[in-house]
C-alpha cells in the first residue's frame, strides 16, 4: 500500500496498520466502527449517521459509510479491498465499507499522506486498504453487546465466519 515500486523504500508518510489483534481489542462491531477510531479519518463525511438535514442525507441515500482522510471528502480518498479497486456506490464517488464485513478483516492498513503520484487524484487524502482473511479454515462466531451505566445507548453486533480450504482453493464467507 503507498508505493507500487518494487523494491524501493515507500516516501512520504509511515504506514499505519491495524492487524486482527488490534481490531478486536477495539471492541468495534463493524469496518466503519474501526475506520471512525482513526485520528486521520473524518468522522463527518458519508455514513449513516450523518444523514439527518445534510447535503450527505440527499446524497446517501442507501445509507452507506466510507473513509475519508484529512476531511478532503470520500472521493478523495482511495480505499482499496486486498489491494484493488472498488465500484463506487450510491449517489456519489465513495466505496462503501459498511458492505465488508469485519470478521472477514485480517488487517487494515492506511496510508494517510497523498498518495496521487501513484495511484491518481482520488488518493489525494490517502490510501487505506482493507485486507481480508484468505486462508480462514473453520468456523466462528462473534457476539457483542453495550450498554451506557445510566441507560438510553445500547449496541449490538453479530458476525459469523466460514472458511473451508482444500487442495484447489479456498472458500471464505463472513457476516
Amino acid at each position: 500500500t503507498g508505493t507500487r515500486i518494487r523494491g524501493a523504500a515507500p516516501a512520504g508518510a509511515n504506514l499505519l496498520t491495524l492487524d486482527r489483534e488490534e481490531i478486536d481489542a477495539l471492541g468495534r462491531s463493524s469496518v466503519q466502527d474501526v475506520i471512525q477510531t482513526l485520528p486521520q479519518n473524518f468522522a463527518g463525511s458519508q455514513n449513516e449517521a450523518t444523514q439527518e438535514g445534510t447535503l450527505n442525507a440527499r446524497s446517501n441515500f442507501t445509507f452507506g459509510s466510507s473513509v475519508d482522510l484529512r476531511g478532503l471528502g470520500a472521493d478523495a480518498t482511495l480505499t482499496l479491498v486486498n489491494g484493488r479497486r472498488l465500484a463506487a456506490a450510491g449517489n456519489g464517488n465513495y466505496v462503501d465499507i459498511s458492505t465488508i464485513p469485519l470478521s472477514a478483516v485480517q488487517r487494515v492498513e492506511v496510508l494517510a499522506d497523498g498518495a496521487s503520484a501513484t495511484y491518481g487524484a482520488d488518493a489525494v487524502g490517502g490510501v487505506v486498504n482493507i485486507i481480508l482473511n484468505r486462508n480462514f479454515d473453520g468456523a466462528e462466531t462473534g457476539f457483542r453487546y453495550g450498554g451506557t451505566t445510566q441507560g438510553g445507548g445500547e449496541d449490538l453486533g453479530f458476525s459469523q465466519l466460514f472458511g473451508f480450504d482444500w487442495q484447489g482453493g479456498q472458500l471464505t464467507a463472513g457476516y
